[in-house]
Order: C-alpha cells, then structure tokens, then sequence
C-alpha cells in the first residue's frame, strides 16, 4: 500500500503543470554608423538589424512636411513605385514589388545581400519581393527624423528553391537620402 501511494504521488508530480517562465526572445543587435553625408552636412543615421527587419535612421535639418512633400519625388527618382502612401502616419513606400536583376539604376546586388552560390551573387540570378518603406517623424520645429526599412526576399528562377532572406546593403538607403538633401538643402 504505501509502495502503491509513492508511485501515485510519484505520477501525480510527474503530470502536475509546470510553472516555467515563458521564453524571452534575445534583444534586437543594435549597430551604430554615424558620419557626415552628402555635402559636408551632418546627418545622424544608424542601422538597426534583428532577424526581420533592417531599418536605416537619418535625421534631416529641414521640416517635416517640407520633406513629406518631396518624399515622392525622390522615390520617383529612384524608380520605386509608391503602393503605400498615409499621410496620417507620414509613410510611403512600397510593401511588396517584383524586381529581378535592378531597381532603376541600381543593380540588386549593389543593393542587396541574398547569399552567394558558385556562380555568384544570388541577387543577380533570383526573383527578389521587395518592401521598401520610409516613414517620417518630427523632431522639433526644424528637424525631421527619416526612417526607411527595407526588408526583401528571394528564390531562384530556373529551379525549385525556398525563400532566402536578403538584407540590404545600406546604398538604397543612402541614396534616398542624398537626394533627399539635394533637394531639400542649401548646397555648401
């Protein structure tokens, strides 16, 4: 009998729910690049990276609904057609386009980093989805800060393959910018 209560206390332990406290994801990697851009002007900007996002941070001495208004112009240039536009939120951009081989002027592998094979880089040769967003906040009367994410995939073309995350290279990103401040500030 008391061989029997140990095995039933025994399974009645073993059974009970555990109180394990739930999983933490880690924090999100942080990496810092600061410097001057364009012409001489200082621009803070930073790349935050964690396993779904890239997003490129840039502050910009000019109003914000001054860069709001020129914000279409510059994607026009770049050729990244607009399928997101809130002005509530102060976002453009696109959340999903096809793009193969180059994004205007650019080519994808400048742009982007989806993994090598032996033939080369694999931007060059897959299909790639791409999003490329910014979305823009004030800081004070005369400062705007400019946040683009781009997050993009691909697969092969010529056979079966899964998805393949690529990250950006920070060039569109830089890009935006630049064009950003030659059209929003005085040159010198």
């Amino acid at each position: 009998m008391r061989a029997s209560l140990l095995l039933l206390s025994a399974v009645v332990v073993a059974c009970a729910p555990r109180n394990t406290p739930p999983e933490v994801a880690p924090p999100a990697q942080t990496v810092r690049v600061t410097g001057a851009m364009g012409t001489g002007t200082a621009v803070n900007s930073s790349t935050r990276t964690s396993g779904t996002y890239d997003v490129r941070i840039d502050t910009i001495a000019v109003k914000l609904d001054q860069v709001w208004k020129t914000l279409p112009a510059v994607y026009g240039a770049l050729e990244i057609p607009i399928s997101e536009f809130d002005a509530e939120k102060n976002l453009v951009g696109n959340g999903g386009m096809k793009v193969y081989r180059r994004l205007g002027q650019n080519q994808l592998t400048k742009i982007l980093d989806c993994g090598r094979t032996q033939i080369g880089q694999n931007a060059d040769s897959y299909e790639i989805i791409m999003s490329v967003i910014t979305t823009l906040a004030k800081v004070d009367s005369a400062s705007t800060v400019v946040y683009t994410n781009i997050e993009a995939s691909g697969q092969p073309m010529n056979y079966a393959g899964g998805q393949t995350r690529c990250r950006t290279k920070g060039e569109l990103e830089k890009q935006l910018m630049l064009m950003l401040e030659s059209r929003l500030l005085p040159p010198g």
